[in-house]
């Protein structure tokens, strides 16, 4: 499987900044000994933000002045940040000096000769098994991609049972909260005198807030209040409206039975609902956790996949 060297999302954090050198003259004067005309020239760093010299470094600044910088601005971060860059750096700059002590010129062309010699050697046994199998370098193409195939379509697989799995996890959501909304009704209409009651107190009081909103500064909240609202997006808010028509309604004590039965019917018929969805959310989740599981095992036996294939290929027949 070939696999792809994604680049250190902190590599390049450090960004070169250009450090122009602009000549600038400064205005004629007879004082200091200069006379009128004559104007040394002088250079001048190009003006950077603050945010600049505090996140970004020269590529070409040596670490040990990189580190005596973050030394004197110390006081200006999160200690604990700067403590452990300090470290860090620390312990890289000591790294570089061993890694330069023992990295000298004859170490160098000596490893540039055995790089050379393997590479040689590689070509050499490429040539010679090219020639020893002749067609059936396909053959062991062929197998190799297959056991690739089977990765990617593990992969694949590993995709849309996550799809899935976020789909029914919605769903599953929805069905329990609607439940949750049939349950509460069947259980205001359980004591509908006592459920409307508390109603109409809560309205009641609403009223007041309401009333008090539209006396000051706030009446465009109190109509939102009075008249507006959408309490599935947005939450629990009071809507007057929408609380004067919470269950139960005002029913005939002749027609509470058939309320109740109603109330009853549509909280068995949500949990049924409920029921299933909850079912197959657990089988998408079961779906999801194999399908992993089989991605996994195919890409950490890759390697052994590929040689067992290759091997049993090319053993003798069976006697």
């Amino acid at each position: 499987m070939t696999q792809t060297n994604h680049p250190d999302p902190e590599e390049g954090a450090m960004s070169e900044q250009d450090t122009t050198e602009t000549p600038t003259t400064e205005p004629p004067t007879t004082e200091g000994g200069a006379t009128q005309g004559e104007a040394p020239p002088q250079t001048s760093q190009t003006p950077q933000s603050d945010a600049e010299d505090r996140h970004e470094t020269p590529a070409d600044v040596p670490l040990a002045d990189q580190l005596r910088a973050l030394k004197d601005e110390q006081a200006a971060y999160d200690a604990k940040l700067v403590e452990k860059a300090i470290a860090d750096l620390e312990k890289l700059i000591g790294e570089v000096e061993a890694a330069k002590a023992g990295y000298t010129k004859a170490d160098y062309d000596k490893l540039v000769a055995a790089q050379a010699a393997l590479e040689a050697e590689r070509k050499t046994l490429v040539k010679a098994l090219e020639a020893a199998l002749g067609d059936d370098i396909d053959a062991v193409k062929e197998v190799e991609a297959s056991a690739l195939g089977a990765i990617d379509q593990a992969a694949r697989e590993v995709s849309v049972t996550s799809v899935a799995l976020a789909t029914k996890t919605v769903e599953a959501q929805a069905t329990a909260t609607a439940m949750a909304q049939a349950q509460a009704a069947l259980d205001r209409w359980r004591k509908p005198k006592d459920s409307i009651e508390k109603r109409h107190k809560a309205a009641a009081a609403l009223i007041e807030d309401i009333k008090k909103l539209r006396n000051g500064p706030h009446r465009g909240e109190a109509y939102w209040k009075l008249a507006l609202g959408d309490r599935d997006r947005q939450g629990a808010q009071g809507f007057l409206h929408l609380l004067l028509k919470d269950p139960p309604d005002i029913a005939k004590p002749d027609n509470l039975d058939g309320k109740i039965v109603a109330a009853w019917d549509a909280f068995k018929a949500a949990r049924a609902v409920d029921a299933a969805a909850q079912a197959e959310l657990q089988g998408a989740q079961a779906a999801h956790k194999a399908a992993k599981a089989d991605y996994d095992t195919k890409t950490k036996t890759i390697i052994k996949t590929i040689i067992d294939a290759l091997a049993a290929r090319e053993a003798p027949p069976a006697a």
